[in-house]
């Protein structure tokens, strides 16, 4: 679990989430960070921002944006490829996170890579952003849990230690 634990309380910034951040927007609000939800699952993000405290809000993913000084698209790689075309103008000097890896959805209950192996997603959500927005790669959609979980089955069971 992060512990942002007054990272950036003195900064006075607002976080934006669109999508299941869920996890990113617990831990900020508990470091005393300024929170506004944008999900499609209204009611669950509504949930979410009350669970919160009065740090955080709902908003739609434009006014979101609007009000954040950073944005976090916690979405599939296609879903903020699209959004970052639809808010181009509102991110240009925000700076941006975004949490995905080039997987998503195989049609068979897993999942599959979405780029060419070898490339990034940084560098491809990076050269979409407009002139002035910032980018940093943080986090990820793949969980700690299903990344142990391969770890073990690769490694007969248990995650090979090193060191």
């Amino acid at each position: 679990m992060i512990d942002v634990e007054g990272i950036s309380k003195s900064f006075g910034e607002t976080r934006a989430l669109a999508g299941e951040g869920s996890r990113v927007a617990r831990n900020l609000g508990r470091g005393g960070e300024r929170v506004v939800l944008a999900a499609r699952d209204k009611p669950k993000a509504g949930s979410l921002a009350a669970g919160l405290g009065e740090l955080a809000s709902l908003a739609t993913v434009a006014d979101a944006v609007a009000q954040a000084d950073t944005v976090v698209f916690a979405v599939w790689p296609a879903a903020e490829k699209e959004l970052i075309s639809q808010l181009s103008p509102a991110l240009a000097g925000k700076v941006v996170t975004g949490p995905s890896n080039p997987v998503g959805p195989d049609g068979h209950g897993g999942l599959a890579r979405t780029l060419p192996e070898g490339e990034s997603a940084a560098p491809v959500v990076a050269k979409l952003l407009p002139a002035g927005a910032r980018y940093v790669k943080a986090f990820g959609t793949v969980g700690a849990g299903e990344l142990g979980s391969a770890a073990r089955s690769e490694f007969g069971g248990h995650a090979e230690k090193k060191g």
